[in-house]
């Protein structure tokens, strides 16, 4: 079957009409008023930042008032977790005086010595959580450098309660040309490379968050599965921040998301003619829910993961659908099917 995808040449009066109508349907609720509290530990600045002498004394510190962060960072994201502590130190004093992790830390300390607009942005994501979730812990953010290791991570505290981790050195582009550090490791593709920004720094540090509360997709899952899974948690971002721009929401190029929107009748069509959303076979759908630079079986144009974007429109539809589903039902109901049977969703071409 011959699938006639349209270009993003697409006339934008419809684009604009959509975006308003998606205002009007979806109210943003006024939470200027909700308060909450939680600490950001810029932790890049205190141990890489210290002279070499006092890395045994920054660390003792460390160790005392953050202990299950230090754990993880010494042993899962640096790889010391066979080292003695004075192993540890020693390393820790090898790295500092390394010329390419000074560079590094240069290069950190100029892109993020004001976190002012990235507080703020954390602040207001934090008071839609509170609204949405009363019930929940707002987590402590801790800033660190990984070394290319990991961008984002949650764990639990001393106190058991949410932490998140972000790795700096992950949020550098286009100043560090992350394939050039590594052309084999697909993480540092271009296509997931270009979204290592300050500008993706909160939503990717909050869908770590988020990615909890929706739970892990059953096993042997169909494609649907993942669609509604991965379509709730783009939900639940949005609702967090819903400000943010569409390309940054799908992790999409500002084209590749206009694409999107000209062609979700033929991307969904698409998916039910290849029997594709009941597919248990993960070698056959995974392109669709997984990063990617294109979508198989599209043009060029398309982005990887349309079926992630497909599924966030089927979880809008059946939120607008019953207006009575709190978000703590929805992640509560897990039957994908249900959910979409009960959305109607049905794409209308633009």
């Amino acid at each position: 079957m011959q699938y006639l995808f349209k270009s993003i040449s697409i006339i934008l009066i419809s684009i604009v009409f959509w975006q308003c109508q998606q205002a009007v349907e979806e109210s943003i609720p006024d939470v200027s008023q909700i308060e909450v509290s939680y600490h950001t530990y810029r932790l890049d600045q205190s141990l890489f930042d210290s002279d070499t002498s006092a890395i045994r004394d920054t660390l003792n510190a460390w160790n005392t008032k953050h202990p299950v962060f230090t754990t993880i960072y010494l042993r899962r994201i640096l790889g010391l977790d066979k080292a003695s502590d004075e192993e540890t130190v020693q390393t820790l004093r090898e790295m500092r005086q390394d010329s390419g992790i000074q560079h590094l830390i240069h290069i950190v300390d100029s892109a993020y010595h004001d976190v002012s607009d990235l507080q703020e942005a954390f602040h207001q994501a934090f008071q839609f959580a509170r609204y949405y979730f009363p019930e929940k812990s707002i987590p402590d953010l801790y800033t660190c450098i990984s070394e290319y290791t990991i961008a984002n991570f949650l764990f639990s505290d001393e106190e058991g309660n949410d932490a998140l981790g972000i790795g700096l050195d992950f949020f550098l582009f286009p100043e560090i040309d992350y394939k050039a550090l590594d052309p084999s490791n697909p993480i540092f593709s271009d296509y997931l490379a270009r979204t290592f920004t300050r500008e993706h720094l909160v939503r990717k540090a909050l869908e770590s968050w988020v990615d909890d509360w929706v739970g892990a997709v059953p096993a042997q899952g169909q494609m649907i599965d993942y669609v509604i899974h991965n379509g709730k948690k783009l939900y639940l971002l949005h609702k967090l921040m819903p400000a943010i721009p569409d390309s940054i929401l799908f992790e999409f190029t500002g084209p590749q998301t206009t694409w999107c929107l000209a062609n979700e009748l033929e991307i969904w069509t698409f998916f039910i003619d290849q029997n594709l959303l009941y597919s248990s076979e993960m070698r056959k759908f995974n392109k669709y829910v997984f990063p990617g630079p294109t979508s198989a079986g599209m043009p060029e144009a398309s982005p990887g993961q349309t079926g992630n974007y497909i599924g966030y429109r089927i979880i809008q539809a059946y939120m607008k659908q019953h207006p009575e589903v709190k978000l703590t039902d929805l992640l509560a109901d897990t039957d994908a099917r249900k959910l979409l049977n009960e959305s109607r969703y049905k794409p209308v071409r633009q």
